[in-house]
């Protein structure tokens, strides 16, 4: 394809998918099919059955174009005037042009105020340039990521590092830590808080131990739709994008639908960039194809101070029974009768003790 047609091809997928999208909106009813009609007014018909990959996105809407042989049954997703367009047709916009002048692929376009973007291609770029380092990142052992996503639950990342750590080089395997007593393992979650997610850790190693890893994980003790799809995703490979309440903002915010293979680059955006109060948008990498730049929001769920919280009354009080069984009349009895409920405590005969 030479330089005349390649230009062209840019401008004809962009107006032929807002053409669509505009039509879409006034008469619903046109396909995919229409998209690649209009690029054969201005294409000769051998470039456009080289349309592998063409992603239309516009907010949360997503849709994969595909050759025209298979287009029956699909319909376009709703677009409008601020449909973004991130060109993937490696084929149809090859680099062209001579030594030392951009690649025609590389060039972006306004549409309707927004711009032809390869967003989810920049994002993984900045990812290999800024992702965090994190042990969990380095390993598929299901367990291990396990362990770490369910430390993550109310943890900030720099505290639960050298936890998991340590966590793994005593209880290396599900089956060391389905071994394990109830009050070793509670003793050694101390300081991370929530600590019944030691109980619940524990119970899903002997699950596990017992019966290998079930199918549905949310079978596991203390696993959730979130945990389950992190280690569907991160330890099996799985086609799926686990959403916490990162990679939720970062969705929202640029209305994009990035596939699983983003899922750690979204979860690092998130954490670091596209923060909930005070994103940092000068330094974002899809910043200038994001509708939402400059958009603050209220953290998804605020927790009240630990000075003074039942949480720090019932953290006190299994610091005590951690360090050696005591007396029910010597403790926040309150206290000891939440930690029974969970799980944390013993009581026999007026004496609180970890389980065994």
């Amino acid at each position: 394809m030479d330089v005349e047609h390649a230009q062209l091809g840019v401008r004809c997928v962009a107006e032929a998918v807002h053409d669509a999208g505009r039509r879409r909106h006034e008469a619903p009813g046109p396909g995919p099919k229409e998209v690649l009609g209009d690029l054969e007014l201005c294409l000769p018909r051998e470039h456009v059955e080289r349309v592998d990959e063409v992603v239309v996105s516009m907010r949360s809407d997503a849709l994969e174009l595909r050759p025209e042989t298979e287009l029956d049954g699909l319909e376009l997703g709703q677009l409008g005037q601020d449909a973004v367009v991130p060109r993937r047709a490696h084929d149809l916009l090859p680099t062209v042009g001579a030594e030392g002048d951009d690649p025609v692929h590389e060039a972006s376009m306004p549409v309707g105020g927004r711009t032809i973007a390869r967003m989810e291609e920049t994002l993984l770029a900045w990812f290999r340039r800024e992702g965090r380092e994190l042990p969990w990142r380095k390993t598929d052992d299901p367990y291990a990521i396990l362990v770490s996503e369910v430390m993550l639950q109310q943890t900030q990342v720099e505290r639960v590092v050298p936890r998991y750590l340590a966590w793994l080089e005593r209880w290396p395997t599900a089956a060391s830590l389905a071994a394990a007593s109830r009050a070793d393992v509670i003793t050694a979650w101390q300081g991370l808080g929530y600590n019944r997610r030691a109980v619940a850790l524990h119970r899903a190693a002997q699950r596990i131990a017992a019966d290998g890893w079930p199918d549905d994980l949310t079978e596991l003790p203390g696993v959730g739709p979130y945990t389950a799809d992190a280690v569907r995703r991160f330890a099996f490979g799985e086609p799926v994008l686990p959403r916490d309440v990162n990679v939720q903002r970062v969705l929202a915010r640029t209305g994009h639908a990035f596939t699983p293979q983003a899922a750690q680059a979204l979860m690092d955006l998130g954490a670091t960039v596209c923060i909930a109060r005070v994103p940092r948008c000068p330094i974002c990498p899809v910043n200038d194809a994001c509708p939402a730049r400059g958009t603050r929001s209220e953290p998804a769920r605020k927790q009240g101070p630990f000075e003074g919280s039942f949480r720090q009354r019932r953290a006190e009080t299994l610091r005590l029974v951690a360090a050696e069984p005591t007396g029910v009349a010597a403790l926040d009895e309150e206290a000891v009768e939440s930690l029974a409920r969970d799980g944390l405590v013993h009581v026999v005969d007026g004496v609180v003790a970890l389980p065994r």
